[in-house]
């Protein structure tokens, strides 16, 4: 395992990144540079930034959250148990879907954003572009979603606990349980 107690900056250039021992442990941020990308971290963990990321697996023993912007070019994994996921700048830039485990959950992108996974507590997301999904999505509490010009279009068969707020040109809703 790793412990790195400071600013750790991994650059792989385009080549994968491994760093799956749930023993890690980054406690300053994390700014990764490489192709597939494969992080644990026992600790809440920071993103310093990530480009030209091709695809991102995160294993997170307490809160993710970000300093700098993230940009994933394929799809990205984030599970942060019980804890929240904040990864709200705009400069974000998530190519693929982002599936995702956690309580209070805020996702952000320049463009397109496509999401799946399980909220227990809020979900926000705002997209430059239209927001999807590449999966179901379970939510406890509330759900406010902003497309900034573009679509929303949720139809799989999704769990709302509390109210759906949106913003968006056409807007498309399908709840499986729960109501809207």
């Amino acid at each position: 395992s790793l412990s790195v107690g400071g600013a750790a900056v991994i650059d792989a250039g385009t080549r994968g990144i491994t760093l799956a021992n749930a023993a890690n442990a980054f406690t300053g941020p994390v700014t990764l540079i490489g192709g597939a990308v494969t992080l644990a971290n026992a600790d809440a963990t920071t993103f310093g930034g990530a480009s030209n990321v091709g695809s991102l697996t995160l294993n997170a023993g307490g809160t993710v959250s970000e300093t700098g912007t993230l940009s994933v070019s394929g799809t990205s994994s984030l599970d942060a148990g019980g804890n929240a996921i904040t990864l709200g700048s705009s400069g974000n830039s998530f190519g693929g879907n982002v599936a995702f485990t956690g309580a209070a959950v805020t996702l952000a992108s320049n463009g397109a954003l496509s999401s799946s996974g399980t909220a227990t507590g809020t979900l926000t997301e705002t997209a430059g572009g239209a927001i999807t999904q590449g999966g179901v999505l379970n939510v406890t509490g509330a759900s406010t979603l902003t497309s900034n010009g573009g679509d929303i279009t949720l139809g799989q068969a999704n769990t709302f606990g509390g109210n759906v707020a949106f913003a968006g040109r056409n807007v498309t809703l399908t709840a499986g349980t729960g109501g809207l």
